[in-house]
């Protein structure tokens, strides 16, 4: 259990009971599934799993897992959010994909390249990641360990959000989520790539086609509710 812990950097805490309250399947479970290291600061509940286990600790024994979709408010108020910057001239360009996935999977909000030169005209990118504070020391850790870079800068940006929701919509080829924004009166509809990738695929239907019906399909659920 131990070595999977250490290996996936999962983090732990000790408690006042004698046993083992992490196994090697439940750390192992925990490592392959894990998409970041904090809560979202909002979430929606979509399924909720329990179990009880039969070793008494002198505490409850009990597990309860949630699988949850992240939201905001929709009062949600400007942010703060880090900027993680460093150049990199000697990494691949298959290391530097790998390391953007990885962020983007450890819970950073943006993250992109920027093509730069940088010391004896060599060419160069510039990585540069938008997080949440309390991600940015295991976002690190990915560029730290994923890319050549040694050393990181910290910049603290303000970031105005507009209020959004998800929201469910059915298409003749199936279901698709689609971004509801709201800003000054206006109501804005952007379907979730990765919802009309997923139903493009096992559709045959066109991306584009799909994109388009999910936009409308969501306003017209919307407008109809408030008639």
């Amino acid at each position: 259990m131990a070595n999977i812990v250490a290996a996936a950097g999962l983090p732990l805490r000790i408690l006042p009971v004698q046993g083992e309250m992490v196994t090697p399947t439940g750390a192992a479970i925990a490592a392959a599934i894990r998409t970041r290291s904090a809560l979202p600061e909002s979430f929606t509940i979509r399924k909720i799993g329990l179990g009880a286990g039969k070793r008494d600790f002198g505490m409850p024994n009990v597990l309860r897992a949630m699988l949850i979709e992240e939201t905001a408010a929709e009062d949600a108020p400007a942010a703060e959010v880090l900027i993680l910057e460093t150049n990199i001239d000697d990494s691949t360009g298959e290391t530097l994909g790998l390391a953007m996935e990885s962020l983007l999977a450890a819970g950073a909000l943006d993250v992109h390249f920027i093509p730069a030169f940088m010391k004896k005209n060599r060419p160069a990118w510039l990585l540069r990641v938008i997080c949440r504070e309390s991600d940015a020391s295991a976002l690190e850790r990915i560029i730290f360990t994923e890319t050549s870079s040694i050393g990181i800068r910290r910049i603290r940006a303000g970031r105005t959000c507009l209020a959004r929701t998800v929201m469910d919509v059915t298409l003749p080829a199936g279901p698709a989520k689609v971004k509801k924004c709201s800003f000054d009166g206006q109501t804005f509809y952007y379907p979730e790539y990765e919802s009309i990738k997923a139903l493009a695929a096992a559709s045959g239907a066109p991306f584009s086609d799909l994109f388009r019906d999910a936009a409308e399909t969501a306003r017209a659920s919307d407008e109809k509710q408030t008639e």
